[in-house]
């Protein structure tokens, strides 16, 4: 058993930009979503030898067709000099009768979305030459041909093709509150050592759901789950917080920051 502490790190965003120079002193490291940062044109972080992980909301490994990889290709080479080290899709899927929706929608877990999946993530590692991680997402409703729930697919999908997991902490917590099931499920799905990072983020309910805000404090069951997670890790778990709204000015990231930090050093 191995007590990681370190490799703390920040998703980049419109509203953390902001406060990133503050807030540099307690990050290991930095998380960009790919998107934005082509968007952009030019990646600018304060502590350019730092490790970054890169996060994409648009190539899907269900639906590789829409998915441009020479645009990731191009971002890659232009920005060289940086130290990319992971790069980290959806399990899911964002296209309706082949037209995008713009959201993240889930997929049938089944054998057949299995196949076509791990057919996918085969190219599109390739293309991106980086440590390939599989998120689950949150969910608002619930396909009915599945055969198998979100975790399990994701097991069985990351053991086949050797990527490893992206556990949003957020997501699950979600996803149980919407659909009921083992609060303690976790821990059977930690088991099985493919964890390779983790996703902090707040939420809130609307309307009887709870929802994928980002927009609050990390909940404290968030943060038991992700201590205990890097406490028995055998190797490295990289550590990203999510906010996306709702800050009042750098204080409340950096408090933020210091209760993840925290978690981590119990």
């Amino acid at each position: 058993m191995a007590n990681n502490s370190g490799d703390v790190r920040l998703q980049i965003n419109a509203m953390t930009r902001k406060f990133l120079t503050e807030a540099d002193a307690l990050l290991d490291g930095y998380e960009i979503v790919l998107e934005n940062e082509i968007r952009h044109r030019g990646l600018r972080l304060p502590s350019p030898d730092k490790p970054v992980s890169i996060h994409s909301v648009s190539v899907f490994p269900a639906e590789l067709g829409h998915s441009d990889l020479d645009a990731v290709k191009r971002f890659l080479d232009e920005n060289r000099d940086y130290r990319f080290d992971l790069f980290s899709i959806h399990l899911a899927r964002d296209a309706l009768s082949g037209i995008s929706t713009g959201r993240l929608m889930p997929i049938s877990y089944n054998r057949s979305t299995l196949d076509v999946m791990a057919a996918s993530i085969s190219k599109i590692a390739k293309a991106v030459s980086l440590p390939l991680l599989i998120e689950n997402v949150s969910e608002y409703y619930q396909c009915i041909d599945a055969e198998m729930d979100a975790l399990d697919f994701l097991h069985e999908l990351s053991s086949r093709t050797g990527t490893s997991i992206l556990f949003d902490v957020n997501n699950f917590l979600i996803n149980t509150a919407n659909f009921g099931g083992n609060i303690e499920r976790w821990q059977e799905f930690i088991s099985h050592g493919r964890v390779r990072e983790i996703h902090l983020a707040g939420n809130r309910m609307v309307a009887g759901y709870a929802v994928d805000t980002h927009d609050s404090p990390v909940s404290e069951d968030a943060l038991m789950i992700v201590r205990t997670i890097t406490q028995q890790a055998s190797g490295p778990i990289t550590v990203v917080l999510e906010r996306d709204a709702n800050l009042g000015g750098s204080g409340d990231l950096l408090s933020e920051l210091s209760r993840v930090r925290d978690a981590l050093s119990v």
